[in-house]
């Protein structure tokens, strides 16, 4: 299912498929040895202070969050084969298709706001909003 994304810095709105991976079986199957992916689909890793691309075969955009969901660190274009250093305030990590963090106009600061009816594998509502928004 298909939710809204709404940046309030940008005033941008599309849809994205947020597929939550708490346990290791859901990381690993998430989206290795996997040639293509979706554009319109993210995972959201939790939780997460580092992150490798080993046995991926395209690069990805990541966006590492604390516990408020607050976008902590931003990783453009990350190449297959490498890995991140450890990113001590990081509660967990939403990866993306490549471009999909200048596409979407996140950055550091911005809040992402995760549905509370989010099960793993499943669609979650994904809204990015200023500090002072509501």
């Amino acid at each position: 299912m298909k939710e809204p994304v709404f940046n309030y810095h940008t005033f941008y709105t599309s849809s994205l498929i947020v597929i939550k991976a708490t346990t290791f079986r859901t990381r690993y199957q998430a989206w290795r040895f996997k040639r293509r992916i979706r554009r319109n689909q993210a995972i959201w890793l939790i939780p997460c202070q580092s992150i490798h691309t080993f046995f991926m075969f395209f690069s990805i955009d990541v966006v590492f969050l604390d516990k408020e969901h607050r976008i902590i660190y931003c990783i453009k274009r990350m190449k297959p084969y490498s890995h991140t250093p450890p990113i001590l305030l990081s509660h967990s990590v939403v990866i993306f298709p490549k471009n999909t963090i200048n596409l979407r106009g996140f950055k550091e600061g911005d809040i992402l706001n995760l549905s509370q009816r989010c099960s793993c594998l499943s669609s979650c509502r994904f809204t990015t909003t200023d500090r002072g928004m509501t």
